[in-house]
């Protein structure tokens, strides 16, 4: 009866199968399977055989339990199971979760199925594993995706000892778990001969989040205690416990939050950085970041990404530590930040480091912490050259459509003028003669004939009407285009850019921008694809020079596009004076969020998101930005802005000289 209500249970929770887990890696392109040979697991829970316990070593020595051992951490025994399925329930309810994973440590016993059926009841769901392997190859790995969690609430429940417990919560990220994120909520049962769960914190890290429904024969009775971190690691601390009333009901008592927060504080615990440069040995001005060392030897970074990251940092108490690495790369560059981050060789990486699909296969990255947009550099506008400007007035089909005009007048009025002189109404007209007079209108010589035919003057007088509307348009378009300097079309989007294959269009390299033109042989995008050339920083001053003299255009952000104008605008003429020789498109190419890249699984990425909101929520980000990166030029008003005033003040000394001079001439002679 026993196996057929389990079966019954297990047909009305969502169980995990190994079929199901191949269709979800079919659909899910993030799954991938843990290597067994890595697994620090008994040979029978690899292969599924059995639902045997992970080995735990403590103080005294190795303990592997086996299905003989269940039989000594049974919840079903000497009364552990009082008012077990209630008293989970009740924690489970008061957490808030709507569904968890759970992961048994031996057989279902009488004590699982009747916690299963309240539960149900409840209408709690309930992913059901049967060894922890078989929680690795779930969804599990990707917690945001999985069907076991719902709303953001990573729950795991694990039923067994609390050294088993300790041991698959420690294994977790060698199995390739999001252990970071869970919250594990441990039901175990206090054993009298190895006392409290005291000796089993030590495997415990101290990022991580775990509640403990325990049964304690002091009380004989469960009791729920939450993990704390601490300068010597995690400790349990009693938060909760039931209390019986007058009638005898029980009712659970709270002293403290049973889910216990992510961590925030670290006590200094390194977290390891990746920049594009060294450590400088004192403060030296930077943009967006760059790292330095503080006279009591500690490290900090500056620039508006560096500014946020610190604040950051200091408030979760970490220390900083850093080393170089040139590029930001993709997954196939060995030596780059990304790759560095997925082997875990560090944390977090410094740096401009735009969101693509190629590296959020193998790292992950954190809230956005502002929004650039990106636009197109190009040269300035130049004149309008063409050795037939005064044609350019009119569009090419305006010219020809004045050009049929003639035409159907001419012989309209031809055909009109033979009618008539045949029925006697007035002499006839040659086709020269009507040529003439309808030229001769255009250039205001006016009309000499008259016409007796009313159908004909009438003709001639509509068309006088449309000819003067012509000239005039004509000659104030002209006059106009003669008396104010006419500019090209100025690049102000794609599809502009899309219109000038003569130029070359430079991005960065495996940036967002370059991204956006890979593979794309259609459309705008496709027509622009043709003529992009991917840009490695070499050879940066003929490219902008190219850019200047309209050879080639620029796909960038603002602030770079500012600060390559004002870089040119003080080396080329007079200093200070010299025109803006580039042009900055209207609208923009794409809007590109930063954000810092990290491990999958980052130990501190949810509390790293959380502040990253709160600082772009205030605008503290935005400051920052304004402060270490202002709009325009990059410097303070300097001596290459006001020498103007200068040679006027040294002009006025020279003129004020000869005039004294001059007069002390004359006054010698007089």
């Amino acid at each position: 009866m026993a196996d057929i209500a389990l079966l019954v249970i297990k047909m009305t929770i969502i169980v995990i199968s190994a079929q199901e887990t191949e269709s979800l890696k079919e659909t899910t392109p993030f799954l991938r399977e843990a290597d067994p040979t890595k697994a620090i697991l008994p040979q029978e829970v690899i292969e599924g055989r059995r639902t045997d316990v992970l080995g735990w070593k403590n103080q005294t020595g190795p303990e592997s339990l086996t299905d003989n051992g269940c039989s000594t951490v049974s919840l079903g025994r000497d009364g552990r199971a009082l008012n077990l399925d209630i008293r989970s329930y009740e924690l489970l309810a008061v957490l808030g979760v709507p569904s968890v994973a759970l992961v048994l440590q031996c057989q279902e016993e009488p004590s699982h199925l009747k916690m299963l059926r309240t539960w149900g009841s409840k209408g709690l769901s309930v992913c059901l594993f049967n060894s922890s392997m078989t929680l690795t190859k779930s969804l599990m790995k990707d917690p945001d995706r999985s069907p076991c969690f719902l709303r953001r609430q990573w729950t795991a429940v694990l039923v067994g000892s609390p050294q088993w417990s300790a041991e698959v919560i420690r294994s977790s990220k060698t199995l390739g778990l999001y252990d970071s994120r869970v919250h594990w909520v441990v039901v175990a049962a206090e054993e009298r001969e190895s006392g409290s769960i005291t000796p089993t914190l030590s495997a415990f890290e101290i990022h991580q989040r775990v509640t403990w429904l325990l049964w304690v024969w002091k009380f004989n009775d469960w009791v729920i205690l939450v993990s704390s971190p601490t300068r010597n690691g995690l400790v349990a601390r009693q938060a909760g416990h039931w209390i019986a009333d007058r009638d005898g009901r029980h009712s659970l008592q709270a002293s403290k939050p049973l889910r216990p927060p992510y961590t925030e504080n670290f006590f200094g615990r390194l977290i390891r950085v990746v920049s594009m440069r060294d450590t400088y040995p004192d403060f030296v001005q930077s943009t967006t970041s760059r790292c330095y060392f503080k006279k009591d030897g500690t490290t900090r970074c500056i620039g508006y990404e560096g500014e946020t990251f610190t604040i950051i940092v200091d408030s979760l108490n970490l220390t900083i530590t850093n080393r170089k690495v040139d590029t930001c790369g993709i997954p196939t560059d060995k030596n780059s930040r990304v790759v560095v981050i997925s082997r875990e060789e560090a944390d977090i990486s410094l740096g401009i480091c735009s969101m693509t699909a190629e590296r959020y296969q193998i790292a992950e990255f954190t809230e956005f912490y502002i929004g650039v947009r990106s636009s197109i550099r190009s040269s300035e506008p130049h004149l309008v050259r063409g050795t037939f400007l005064i044609f350019s007035v009119f569009s090419w089909t305006t010219w020809v459509t004045t050009s049929l005009y003639i035409v159907f007048v001419v012989i309209t009025l031809w055909v009109l003028s033979n009618i008539t002189a045949s029925l006697g109404l007035q002499s006839e007209r040659s086709l020269a003669s009507i040529l003439d007079q309808v030229l001769r209108s255009f250039i205001c010589q006016g009309y000499e004939m008259e016409d007796a035919s009313m159908c004909v003057r009438c003709l001639v007088a509509v068309s006088w009407l449309v000819t003067i509307t012509l000239v005039s348009s004509y000659s104030g378009n002209l006059t106009a285009w003669l008396s104010i300097p006419r500019l090209e079309r100025p690049i102000n989007s794609l599809n502009d850019l899309a219109k000038r294959p003569d130029i070359e269009t430079y991005v960065a390299i495996n940036s967002e921008n370059h991204q956006l033109f890979m593979n794309q042989t259609k459309g705008i995008l496709g027509a622009i694809s043709k003529h992009v050339v991917p840009d490695t920083g070499a050879d940066f001053a003929i490219k902008q020079r190219r850019i200047i003299d309209g050879k080639a255009a620029a796909i960038s952000s603002d602030s770079f596009h500012y600060f390559t104008a004002t870089y040119y605008n003080q080396m080329e003429g007079i200093r200070g004076f010299a025109p803006c020789r580039l042009h900055i498109s209207a609208d923009p190419v794409i809007q590109t969020y930063y954000t810092f890249i990290v491990n999958k699984n980052s130990w501190f990425k949810e509390q790293m998101d959380t502040r990253i909101r709160w600082l772009r929520s205030y605008g503290i980000v935005h400051q920052l930005v304004k402060k270490f990166d202002p709009p325009g030029s990059s410097q303070s008003l300097n001596m290459t802005q006001l020498q103007g005033i200068i040679w006027v003040w040294l002009t006025g000394i020279l003129l004020s000289a000869i005039v004294f001079l001059t007069e002390r001439f004359v006054g010698e002679k007089s």
